[in-house]
């Protein structure tokens, strides 16, 4: 893949994984634990491939928050 490919890819995964994590709060928050496990744990890999670590916290955070209840 050349760079502008690079580029273009790149300017979209932020949002993809941005929607993952919205995904699974919002699954998290309507008592749909594995399908917000699943988007969490999605969303935590491509925070951390792009070293976004401000979204990575978050993410975490939501993952910890969702491993505290009963599933």
């Amino acid at each position: 893949m050349h760079g502008i490919g690079i580029l273009e890819e790149m300017k979209i995964r932020p949002w993809q994984a941005e929607g993952y994590l919205l995904a699974g709060e919002l699954y998290s928050d309507t008592g749909q634990q594995q399908k917000a496990l699943s988007s969490l744990t999605r969303a935590q890999e491509m925070f951390r491939e792009m070293e976004m670590t401000h979204w990575l916290s978050r993410a975490q955070t939501a993952l910890a928050r969702l491993h505290g209840t009963n599933f």
